[in-house]
């Protein structure tokens, strides 16, 4: 059964002490590193923090003898969770294709890497979807208050408790949400003025100025990313247990990054869900071989060749733009703490 609990390898393990190193021994690695170092040295000499609301993460700067013990620590609790995501929910044979998926997509570990906040809320989050699937909503929201402390944008998350579930989704179901999606993407200004509500929520020093600037992505970002989408929604029906719960949250994910046509601050809140594609996408594509006597011979060559194809294509084609792209140059270069003064 896809949904049934993997065996445990612990040569699988390995490859998360990589990661684990890589992560808490960087320096000045993604366009925040600076930002937080900096701000890391307010709080020691003046007590001042710049983010007032997130208290979790200020007392968490309060704490650390040091900002490289701080990363360091950051970084185990993110590699951690990640680790008990995928010996958890994907079966051995495929976490090589769930950590391929981690890396080739520069918008997951990397950017996690860089937005030490969202992250640590991020860090709750994967542990608090865990309890929403059990339907221990006093232990999902709790954690997701925490998740608050560290970014504020986590408020967003508290609804998804009824989301992140194995409850099934219908054909229905899948054409009812490309319709809600359809339906905020050509009415601009529906998405707006809930966009505006929401940010009543949030810190506005920091999401205001997003929104204002308007900036929105582009026909071809949204069009490769609705490919993701469409696979998702065809598949939706097919799925169960574990892998219907990651595919559901992979969904939000990839629902935001289409919305961003509109709005492309919206791809700060994908953040939250797309990491759950490093399991979903695998798990699906193995079901699709599950049910492929369900299906015509068509159906079969696009769901277990053509859509996976091309979705690998998309993250090849970002992973050659993100390191071509000098907005992300802090990320071309890997330097370590080794030998600096601590």
């Amino acid at each position: 059964m896809l949904g049934a609990k993997p065996q445990y390898r612990p040569l699988n393990g390995f490859a998360f002490i990589i990661l684990f190193v890589f992560a808490a021994i960087r320096y000045d690695f993604g366009n925040d590193y600076m930002g937080y170092y900096e701000h890391f040295q307010v709080i020691k000499l003046t007590g001042e923090s710049h983010f007032e609301k997130e208290w979790l993460y200020t007392a968490l700067n309060e704490l650390s003898p040091n900002f490289f013990f701080m990363v360091a620590l950051m970084s185990l609790a993110f590699v951690i969770v990640l680790w008990r995501l995928v010996n958890k929910q994907v079966f051995p044979e495929l976490v090589w294709a769930a950590l391929a998926i981690l890396l080739f997509n520069p918008y997951l570990f990397l950017m996690d890497l860089s937005a030490m906040r969202q992250t640590m809320a991020l860090v709750m989050f994967i542990i608090a979807v865990g309890f929403a699937n059990k339907q221990r909503i006093i232990f999902y929201c709790l954690l997701i208050c925490a998740a608050m402390l560290f970014h504020s944008s986590a408020i967003i998350l508290l609804p998804f408790y009824f989301w992140a579930n194995d409850k099934k989704v219908s054909r229905v179901g899948s054409c009812v949400i490309a319709g809600v999606i359809l339906l905020l993407l050509f009415s601009p200004t529906v998405i707006m003025d809930i966009i505006e509500q929401a940010l009543t929520l949030f810190d506005s020093k920091n999401y205001e100025h997003y929104f204002s600037q308007g900036m929105q992505n582009s026909v071809r970002a949204t069009l490769l990313t609705s490919i993701s989408l469409i696979y998702i929604l065809i598949n939706l029906p097919e799925l169960e247990g574990n892998a219907l719960r990651n595919a559901k949250l992979w969904c939000i994910g990839i629902s935001f990054n289409v919305l961003a046509y509109r709005i492309s601050m919206l791809t700060r809140m994908e953040m939250y869900f797309t990491i759950f594609s490093i399991v979903a996408f695998p798990m699906m594509i193995k079901n699709s071989w599950k049910v492929a006597q369900r299906h015509s011979k068509l159906y079969n060559f696009i769901n277990q060749w053509a859509l996976p194809a091309l979705i690998i294509l998309v993250y090849a084609l970002r992973y050659y733009s993100f390191f071509t792209n000098p907005m992300w140059e802090d990320f071309y270069q890997y330097q370590t703490i080794i030998g600096l003064s601590m």
